[in-house]
C-alpha cells in the first residue's frame, strides 16, 4: 500500500464518520408538514381524527374567522377568509385533512388540493369554527 493510498483510506474513513455523526436520531428533523388521514372505509362513513390516533393537535378552542368566498375545480378547492385563522380541517366521507393556515395559504387566500377530483360531500373549517359545504 502505497502513501497515498494509505491518506485516502484515511480521508475517506474520516468523511464517513463526519456523515454519520451528522445523521444521529436526536438531532432528525420533526416532520412539520400536513397530515393526510385516510381510511379504506366505505362511502358515507366520516373518520375523525382523536388524540388516541396521534393527530396533531392545532386546531384552537376559538373561531375568530369566517370563510368570505369559497370555489372548487375539480381537486382543487381555493377560498379566503378574513379574520385570524390558525387551522385548517377539511373532511370527505373517506378520510380528513387537517394542516396549519400558514401551509395552505398565502396571506388570506387560500388553496387545498383533495386526493380525488371526483370526492363528494367535502367541507371546510378554520379553527373551530362551524364546518362549511364546498360546492
Amino acid at each position: 500500500m502505497t502513501r497515498n493510498t494509505a491518506l485516502s483510506l484515511v480521508i475517506l474513513a474520516a468523511i464517513g464518520l463526519y456523515f454519520l455523526a451528522q445523521m444521529r436520531p436526536e438531532d432528525a428533523p420533526r416532520p412539520s408538514a400536513p397530515e393526510v388521514q385516510s381510511s379504506g372505509v366505505g362511502p358515507g362513513t366520516q373518520t375523525a381524527a382523536s388524540e388516541e390516533q396521534g393527530a396533531p393537535q392545532i386546531v384552537p378552542d376559538l373561531c375568530r374567522a369566517r370563510i368570505t368566498w369559497l370555489t372548487r375545480g375539480g381537486e382543487e378547492v381555493r377560498f379566503a377568509y378574513e379574520g385570524e385563522a390558525e387551522a385548517l380541517r377539511a373532511r370527505w366521507p373517506s378520510g380528513q385533512y387537517l394542516a396549519r393556515i400558514n401551509d395552505v395559504c398565502t396571506g388570506t387566500e387560500c388553496r387545498l388540493v383533495l386526493p380525488r377530483p371526483a370526492l363528494s360531500e367535502v367541507q371546510i373549517a378554520l379553527d373551530a369554527c362551524p364546518w362549511v359545504e364546498v360546492p
